[in-house]
């Protein structure tokens, strides 16, 4: 609630004087009793209406502060994507000025920014998209049986065997999968050539 206009309050102690209830006088002004009382009793305390300043440190974070912020986290992508802590300490690096998570996410709250957690998704192409549709259409009208089973010599046919290799920053997998189950899991070392595939489908494909 708005705080009161002086002549609100003004309006509030003659009224009380001339013997109105705090329930009458806030019905009249359309406001509730408490905030009525609290206008009557601050002005018998102190005899003003001025409210008493608030104890405590200032608050870290201004009108302006806030901008500051909401920009910095819209400036792009890479400051998008940044956790509480990150945030944290770079505004503390910036302004000299320590501040914890939970302010940072008070704040946010307050211009409108809410925090989550991305969501995990494959890093896939428009180009795997789409090959990933036409293949799904040149395969809809297979019927169980053909699933089920390979075409002659394609068991063995390296050249039938499609080969996926997700890169990661740290280490890199090889794998399978058919109608009868999922293959072997093998680690990769070094750099991926076509040697190395047709050693792990000779090794591990093939036996199986």
């Amino acid at each position: 609630m708005k705080p009161f206009t002086p002549k609100t309050q003004y309006a509030i102690i003659y009224g009380y004087n001339c013997g109105q209830s705090c329930h009458v006088i806030a019905e009249h002004l359309g406001c509730s009793k408490t905030a009525v009382y609290d206008v009557l009793k601050r002005f018998h305390e102190t005899g003003s209406f001025t409210p008493k300043k608030k104890s405590g440190r200032p608050p870290l974070f201004n009108s302006p502060a806030r901008q500051e912020l909401k920009a910095f986290i819209q400036e792009n992508g890479e400051n998008h994507r940044l956790c509480l802590k990150k945030i944290a300490t770079v505004w503390t690096a910036r302004k000299q000025q320590p501040v914890s998570t939970s302010t940072i996410r008070h704040n946010l709250k307050k211009i409108g920014l809410n925090t989550c957690i991305p969501r995990h998704k494959p890093a896939m192409t428009e180009t795997h998209r789409q090959a990933r549709l036409e293949w799904a259409l040149a395969h809809r009208n297979w019927i169980t049986r053909k699933w089920r089973r390979c075409e002659p010599g394609e068991e063995l046919n390296p050249d039938c065997v499609a080969v996926t290799v997700k890169h990661s920053p740290s280490r890199m997998f090889w794998s399978c999968f058919s109608w009868y189950g999922l293959g072997p899991i093998v680690p990769l070392k070094g750099s991926v050539t076509g040697q190395t595939h047709a050693k792990i489908i000779q090794d591990y494909v093939i036996p199986t």
